[in-house]
């Protein structure tokens, strides 16, 4: 009887060691039958298949692995992820701190991690990768979980240029705003007027032009974020006077003309005319030089064909001249320049051209005095 028991325990030893029970089974019994263990296997740390990142968009995917050593077994990784919950309803599963694809792989293999769709309460996420089998070793990583960035466009192109006083109906898409504040509507050029909007924060709008054309002959229109001041989108459009078959022209008479710092010659008049201005605006007069001191023009603004005045300087500036400026208010990419010539009141140069026929009878006249 004793010898029969002896050998059914021998023939089950056996068949544990055939593999015919179960691997639970086998793993337990495995020392025995001298087998591996996964006893010694050790987590190694959670690598990141791109570059290592601390900070996550929601929705966005982050591939990992993980290798153990000494896994003689070859049993895998597990792969869970924690967090504060979701911030509507606090539940902490089905998403909620995201999701891991597979939740189980082979030693070393990838998994994918996608974060939620909702950043979660206090905003970090904890991925932890146990050794399946030696579940005392593991590796995690926590990465902040950000709401994507926000990104403002136009629905369709913007024209590239615009007559003035022209209207525009422009709308702008901002996406990723968790608020849907809309966008506020600028523009920007050379001059003070660049035109207008209205509303002037909505997603559409309508934009008017200005009434004139500004400095440089551009404006920039721009729609920017309300909730992200650094998200914007904008277009450059030019600006043109309708009436481009006949540009505007200006012009300045004198253009040239020599002003003393004292005395009756101290002003001098300049004229500017202005040819196919629509608006019959006239020009804005400005005057430059190398001082401070340039003079002055009265008054600074005229219509065509109205004189002005303009005054020298008390003393001459570096250079001994005074660039005037005219111009155009309806096109002030249109302009033109007189120049003043500055000098002291003894200066003999003679500050009115001489004609012809008075240097003619000069002559005569030297000529009959030599008995000539």
């Amino acid at each position: 009887m004793g010898s029969r028991v002896r050998s059914q325990r021998l023939l089950a030893s056996s068949l544990v060691c055939a593999g015919v029970i179960s691997l639970v089974s086998v793993l337990s019994m495995a020392t025995g039958c001298g087998g591996a263990s996964g006893a010694g296997a050790i987590a190694g740390p959670i690598v990141f298949t791109g570059s290592k990142v601390t900070t996550l968009a929601v929705a966005s995917p982050l591939p990992l692995s993980m290798m153990p050593s000494g896994d003689r077994l070859n049993a895998g990784v597990d792969w869970v992820v924690t967090c504060g919950g979701n911030p509507i309803t606090g539940s902490v599963v089905n998403g909620a701190c995201g999701t891991l694809a597979p939740i189980h792989t082979a030693d070393g293999a990838i998994t994918v991690y996608t974060a939620p769709s909702i950043v979660p309460i206090g905003t970090a996420i904890t991925i932890t990768a146990t050794v399946t089998s030696n579940p005392s070793q593991s590796s995690s990583l926590t990465l902040t979980i950000v709401p994507r960035a926000i990104a403002v466009s136009f629905t369709t192109p913007l024209p590239t240029s615009l007559n003035v006083n022209q209207t525009l109906p422009i709308t702008a898409l901002v996406t990723n705003d968790p608020t849907a504040a809309g966008v506020i509507w600028t523009a920007t050029c050379g001059s003070p007027a660049c035109g207008s909007f209205n509303p002037p924060e909505a997603a559409g709008t309508i934009y008017t032009s200005p009434s004139v054309v500004p400095v440089g002959g551009t404006v920039t229109i721009t729609a920017t974020s309300l909730t992200d001041t650094t998200s914007s989108a904008s277009a450059t459009l030019t600006i043109a006077s309708p009436n481009s078959g006949n540009p505007i022209t200006v012009s300045i008479s004198p253009p040239s003309a020599y002003v003393q710092t004292t005395g009756s010659a101290h002003t001098v008049p300049f004229t500017a005319l202005v040819s196919n201005d629509p608006g019959d605006a006239g020009v804005d007069w400005t005057i430059s030089c190398g001082a401070a001191n340039c003079g002055g023009v009265n008054p600074s603004h005229s219509a065509s064909g109205t004189p002005v005045t303009y005054s020298a300087p008390s003393t001459v500036p570096g250079g001994g001249s005074v660039t005037i400026t005219a111009t155009s208010i309806t096109d002030a990419t249109i302009s033109a320049t007189a120049t003043a010539n500055i000098v002291t009141a003894n200066h003999r140069h003679p500050l009115r051209p001489t004609s012809g026929n008075a240097r003619n009878r000069r002559s005569r006249d030297a000529q009959r005095q030599r008995g000539l």
